[in-house]
């Protein structure tokens, strides 16, 4: 049996594992649980079994301004059609333009919020589970992989995308309700809004302050994280976005 003074620690699972059981590749050592590791990370095109390189800011960004573009692409044309539906079902379909400040215009706006969250969850779980990277990640030579270097889970892939867009998700839920008992049922211009509804706008507006207040925080989070760039999704979901070639 091996003593402690036999001991060597692998550098890519921080794990002490005996000399014999170990492999130097670039003047590091590995051991036999960090070798499938290894080779995920080669294939990813990171640098090296001890540098998970985290990408530029302008990479990271960039790729995430692709993706949310695609996203919203794909959402709009799920909910607005949907969105016509209900306003077809309630009086907010009415006579007045369709503009961003029209009654009809905020519902539809927020509607396509709602959507848009949805579709864009589960674009990142899928790419994310699948090869790591989503089109606009690939475009940017990024991709998203757990702490040690590894290939992400759909369930921890499902979630990261929870924890990014959760919060915008759940403000568009409540925005929608409130513009279906706002708008809708026949409710005349000046007429007094039912207190109950009252209280939603209320916790509407709340949860859309901190919504925004998180999203900042979030990105702030990665902006400061310079050897890793880990925000807040990543933090909670236990990933990072590294550079690939």
């Amino acid at each position: 049996m091996s003593n402690e003074s036999d001991l060597v620690q692998c550098e890519v699972t921080g794990n002490w594992i005996p000399a014999d059981e170990v492999i130097t590749f670039q003047g590091k050592r590995v051991g036999a649980e960090g070798k499938a590791i290894l080779l995920e990370r080669l294939r990813s095109g990171a640098d090296g079994p001890g540098a998970l390189v985290a990408p530029s800011v302008f990479a990271r960004f960039g790729g995430m301004f692709v993706d949310g573009i695609i996203g919203s692409i794909a959402g709009a044309v799920i909910a607005l059609p949907i969105g016509f539906l209900i306003l077809s079902m309630t009086d907010q379909g009415g006579p007045e333009p369709v503009g961003p400040e029209s009654p009809t215009g905020n519902f539809l706006q927020t509607f396509f919020q709602f959507f848009a969250s949805i579709v864009l969850i589960g674009y990142f779980a899928y790419f994310h589970s699948r090869t790591g990277q989503t089109p606009g990640k690939k475009m940017a030579h990024t991709k998203v992989v757990t702490i040690d270097g590894g290939p992400v889970a759909f369930s921890q892939a499902f979630w990261r995308g929870v924890y990014f867009y959760g919060p915008n998700l759940l403000t568009s839920a409540l925005g929608v309700i409130v513009a279906i008992l706002v708008f809708g049922g026949g409710r005349e211009p000046g007429e007094e809004i039912n207190p109950a509804v009252q209280g939603l706008l209320m916790v509407f507006i709340g949860v859309s302050a901190v919504s925004g207040i998180y999203a900042v925080v979030n990105i702030l989070f990665a902006l400061f994280d310079r050897s890793r760039q880990r925000a807040i999704h990543d933090r909670l979901a236990g990933t990072r976005v590294i550079r690939v070639a």
